[in-house]
């Protein structure tokens, strides 16, 4: 459950922002396998959803920016409501989420001072407002994009350092009393930013950092054993640009990742899982146009789920598909009707009994950038 800063450079690029009123979209009224487009608050100016999480198929919680502020929403059971976040500094947003009990919430991002520089954001919430939480900083710009609960007083966070001249992984933890710095993961050259984050169990916690070797855009995983990071890279084709975005673990020997590679003819999908000894190049669905997978989200190891988008001439389309323990199918989903240039963020699944949901958040850009959420009862 992440917000990835190449998925901000992607929108950046392409997608144009115009401020202005608008009005929720209208709330969707079925609930099966197919993902549906779901009513959420909407504001002025530029809002947009980078993580959600979930404790109960009646308990999320989204993070994202509205203009130059960060943004909380909780879903109720009915209806996902816009719940206030203090104000800190002269911008802020949140990146990430994370439930560690039904009353007991985190969330992480950056805000930047009078002065322009970032610094790490640390959000807690059980019954009451949001406040926040002492975090360590860098000497430098810090923001925080990944977060992940073990336990209560077991939470893992990541982010990056911004130097003049680098970047390197910057990792924190929560011991249940505070926040501290993780030495480590080891700098590869110049450029290092943590793309996912995935803490499985005790001294069980994983990164997947980009780094720039030979001008070209590489990754690597590592691995925390509870005294040192090591290094367990994973197969990339030579001459093309790896771009993780996303890392779930569900377990020691079970872990997945997603994003695209850049090449020719086309990006294509990057779809990796660990099998508790290497990390293994898995077929999803291709298509013939170019497609990015962005986010991941599980219901357990036979409902795990893939999201990302696919280009389509002039427009961007949201994209999902599911792995039953065996392959890979793609799943429906109902886009806003008034967009043509869709992004998906962040994903959860939760259970309870027999009820199941799915969850996938991001921004749809119709003439402005606007929240956009996606439901499914599998």
């Amino acid at each position: 459950m992440r917000r990835s800063s190449r998925i901000l450079v992607l929108m950046t690029a392409v997608a144009t922002t115009i401020v202005g009123a608008g009005s929720p979209a209208s709330a969707a009224r079925v609930c099966d396998s197919t993902f549906h487009h779901t009513a959420s608050p909407d504001g002025p100016g530029k809002t947009v959803l980078y993580d959600v999480d979930a404790a109960a198929p009646s308990d999320a919680w989204a993070v994202g920016l509205q203009r130059r502020a960060a943004l909380s929403l909780h879903w109720d059971g009915s209806r996902w409501h816009t719940v206030p976040v203090p104000a800190f500094g002269t911008r802020s947003h949140l990146t990430a989420v994370a439930m560690a009990g039904p009353h007991d919430v985190w969330a992480v991002g950056l805000f930047e001072d009078s002065r322009g520089r970032q610094h790490s954001l640390v959000l807690h919430r059980t019954t009451g407002a949001w406040t926040r939480v002492a975090s360590p900083d860098g000497p430098v710009d810090t923001d925080l994009d990944e977060i992940s609960v073990v336990a209560p007083n077991d939470i893992w966070a990541a982010g990056t350092i911004t130097g003049s001249r680098s970047h390197r992984a910057f990792v924190i933890h929560w011991n249940g009393v505070d926040w501290q710095t993780v030495a480590g993961p080891a700098a590869i050259g110049r450029e290092n930013h943590v793309e996912g984050l995935a803490a499985v169990g005790r001294d069980d916690v994983w990164v997947v950092v980009q780094y720039l070797k030979n001008h070209h855009d590489r990754a690597t995983t590592f691995h925390w054993n509870g005294d040192t990071w090591r290094r367990v890279d994973f197969p990339q084709a030579a001459d093309t640009d790896t771009l993780p975005l996303a890392l779930l673990g569900l377990g020691p020997s079970s872990l997945w990742m997603v994003g695209y590679t850049e090449g020719q003819p086309l990006p294509t999908p990057l779809l990796m899982h660990w099998n508790g000894s290497r990390w293994v190049p898995f077929d999803g669905v291709r298509l013939s146009d170019p497609l990015f997978l962005t986010a991941l989200a599980a219901l357990g190891p036979h409902g795990v789920y893939a999201f990302g988008a696919y280009d389509e001439g002039s427009n961007r389309y949201m994209f999902a598909e599911r792995f039953d323990g065996r392959r890979w199918t793609r799943v429906p989903m109902q886009a806003p009707s008034s967009s043509d240039y869709n992004w998906l963020l962040g994903a959860a699944g939760t259970t309870a009994g027999s009820v199941e949901r799915v969850w996938a958040v991001g921004s749809s850009s119709p003439d402005r950038t606007v929240p956009l959420i996606e439901q499914s009862c599998p």
